[in-house]
Formats: C-alpha cells, sequence, structure tokens
C-alpha cells in the first residue's frame, strides 16, 4: 500500500469516527436529513398525521329531532351529518318510546356511519327525551335524593342504563351535579344542596351507565345550583367559588373517564373575562381533575354563549365554537334550533384554523385523541356486560 493509500485510509476513519460520535451525541447530520419544506412546517408538527375533514367533524355533537319512529329533515341536519359523518348526534324529542327510539338510531346510524356516538339528554323528571312506552320514566333527581332507599335506585339506574343501551344510546347527558339553593331556576333538576348526598346519587347513576356501556356527562361545571337567571336566555355571574367544584373533582376521582359537560356562566375570580365553557382556564382546571375526561359544551347557541364580554354585543355561532375548542372543550355541542347550514360553516370555520392555527391545531388533535380513548373505553365496558 503506498503513502498516498494509508493516508487516504487514515482520513477515511476519522470521518467514520466523527459521523458516530455526531450521531450518538444526537447532534444530527444536516446533509442527511432532509429539511421539511416550509409548507409543511408552517402547518403541522413532522411526523404527526393530519387531521382530515371527517376527522375533525367528529368533533361535533348534531341535534337530531324525532318524530314518531322516524327522523325530522325539516332542517337539514340528518343530511348534514350523513355527508361528513359526524362524531356524535344529540337526540331530541318528547316522550319517544322504546321501538320508536331503535328505529331512529338505526337509521341515524346506516345515514352517518358506525362511527357516531348518540346522545341524549336522561336526567330524568322534566329532562328525559326517551320516556315512552318501553322506557323506565325516571322521577326527578330531588324525588331520587330524598330517597334512603340506595339499593331501590341502583336498580332503577340500571334497568334504564340496560334500556338505552338496547335501544343503541351510547351517552347520556346526566347526571346534574348541581347543588339546591334558593334559586327556582333549575327546580328539581337538583338533587340536594348536601354536597355528600348529591355526590353519592350522582355517583349511582353513573356507575350504572359505565358499566353497561354508555357515557355519562355530568351537568354542569363550574357549578350552576345558584344561578338566578335562565342560561338558555341570558348570560349570569356567581360571585363565590361554586360549592360543586368539589362534587365534580370527588366524582372524578372515582370516575376519572366520565364525561362533563361545561357551561356558560360567569365566576368571580375563575371566569370574569368570559362564560367558564369559553376560559381557557376554567377549562383547564377541570381538565386537571382527569386527564381521561371527555369534555362537553352545553348548547352553544344559548344566550349565555352568544352574550359578548361587554354583555350587550352577540357573538355568532361560528365565533363561539371558535372560542369553545380554543378554551379546551373537545365535544362542540348544539341545540334543535341549529341548522345543517349553520354547522357547515362551523365546521368549515375548523378546517380552516386547522391548516392556518397552530394554537387550534392542537386543540383539535388533542380533542379527537380524547374521543377516540372514550371509545375504546367504552367498547372495554360493553364487553363485560353478561
Amino acid at each position: 500500500m503506498d503513502l498516498k493509500t494509508k493516508l487516504f485510509s487514515v482520513l477515511l476513519g476519522i470521518f467514520a469516527v466523527w459521523l458516530g460520535w455526531k450521531y450518538f451525541t444526537r447532534e444530527g447530520i444536516t446533509v442527511l436529513v432532509p429539511t421539511p419544506t416550509p409548507a409543511a412546517s408552517a402547518t403541522h408538527a413532522p411526523g404527526q398525521p393530519r387531521a382530515t375533514r371527517a376527522d375533525i367533524a367528529q368533533l361535533l355533537a348534531v341535534p337530531i329531532t324525532l318524530s314518531g319512529a322516524t327522523v325530522s329533515t325539516s332542517s337539514g341536519n340528518l343530511a348534514f351529518a350523513a355527508e361528513e359523518k359526524v362524531g356524535f348526534v344529540s337526540l331530541f324529542g318528547d316522550s319517544i318510546a322504546s321501538r320508536a327510539a331503535q328505529q331512529a338510531i338505526s337509521q341515524i346510524r346506516a345515514a352517518v356511519g358506525p362511527q357516531v356516538m348518540v346522545a341524549v339528554d336522561h336526567e330524568g323528571g322534566t329532562v328525559q327525551r326517551l320516556s315512552g312506552t318501553g322506557f323506565t320514566k325516571l322521577p326527578a333527581l330531588q324525588e331520587l335524593c330524598d330517597s334512603s332507599d340506595a339499593l331501590a335506585r341502583q336498580r332503577l339506574f340500571a334497568k334504564s342504563a340496560t334500556e338505552l343501551r338496547q335501544a343503541g344510546v351510547d351517552v347520556i347527558y346526566a347526571p346534574v351535579a348541581d347543588l339546591a339553593s334558593n334559586s327556582a331556576v333549575l327546580k328539581s333538576r337538583t338533587c340536594s344542596d348536601n354536597e355528600v348526598i348529591t355526590t353519592t346519587v350522582n355517583q349511582e347513576m353513573i356507575s350504572a351507565f359505565i358499566r353497561r356501556g354508555i357515557l355519562p356527562v355530568i351537568k354542569h361545571y363550574p357549578g350552576i345550583g345558584a344561578i338566578t337567571r335562565d342560561l338558555h336566555r341570558e348570560i349570569d355571574a356567581l360571585y363565590d367559588t361554586p360549592k360543586e367544584l368539589t362534587v365534580i373533582q370527588t366524582l372524578l376521582q372515582v370516575q376519572p373517564n366520565a364525561g362533563v359537560m361545561t357551561t356558560f356562566v360567569l365566576v368571580t375570580g375563575m371566569a370574569e373575562n368570559a362564560p367558564c365553557a369559553l376560559d381557557f382556564n376554567c377549562v383547564m382546571k377541570l381538565n386537571s381533575y382527569s386527564q381521561r375526561t371527555l369534555i362537553f359544551t352545553d348548547a352553544l347557541e344559548m344566550k349565555s354563549a352568544l352574550t359578548g364580554t361587554d354583555l350587550v354585543s352577540q357573538k355568532t355561532l361560528v365565533q363561539v365554537s371558535k372560542e369553545a375548542m380554543l378554551a379546551g372543550n373537545h365535544v362542540l355541542v348544539y341545540g334543535k334550533g341549529v341548522t345543517g347550514k349553520e354547522l357547515s360553516e362551523v365546521l368549515n370555520m375548523l378546517v380552516s384554523e386547522y391548516d392556518s392555527n397552530q394554537a387550534m391545531r392542537e386543540k383539535i388533535d388533542q380533542a379527537l385523541l380524547k374521543i377516540q380513548n372514550t371509545k375504546q373505553e367504552l367498547a372495554a365496558e360493553i364487553k363485560k356486560v353478561p
């Protein structure tokens, strides 16, 4: 071997050692690592799958009104839900019978797809959509809490949960964790002014439904038992920390995979500049109770949601939906007055914001992961049901 060959071999060995040192110290070799294109780096983190429009549609809970055994199509909501393959539908109607509910839910699943989760108000008393023939009519929560027969309550909840599971329901907007007060707004929808009693009965209901693969969504964070105005019609403010926070926190310690519904109330020292459901710090406080909790908004068309910070101006549904997602909610819920056209505008906004707004993109990705995890947990519970 001549001198030049030996020298080249030595230099090649030194270069190989340098490459190895750079690799194992994780500093990277610029010439060996492709640089992301400006478009990719501006819109999404490298290696993270991008959410599609169909993915983002999983964040919406679309209102569907039942009329007998069929679905009302007057608002175009079923057509919207079917076209976009949304993640949730909320059922509306009065005294719906079991057979009618089964037929309507089958119709919804056939149109929208197997991914859709069917939700319904199921507090009992005056707030129970599925209460016709074949469904157990639950007494108002106040009446249930007045009873000292815990075993009878548990059997009642178990029977009701079994009926809803057989009908095809996946989510109930219940129980109510709000504490009774001198206010006459919630009336018999509240359990008691006693935190222990409220927690106990709420837990009985949550446990019965989760065991049958149905997700209970606790109402109404941060606690509105003391409100004096109907939040559907106007905004209200609380000047003391809601006592319900202790109830909700305790419930999530026992059942961390239960859902929670945030609502639109101002709270001194907690949500002063925006209603809680639209306030990042307020929603994040809830998120700190349990990382497994799926967070639903209350109906976003409520006047308390649409009222501006000046308490005079009105926001649009699109604007409020954007604020709710940025605040950290996972599922955007809409009442029966919201149309498919309005929902299409909301979805268009979310897709656009996902592409252009890093903060929105992170919130949407987090929400989609939380929804996926919740579905897996419920599926595991269903497999346990004999």
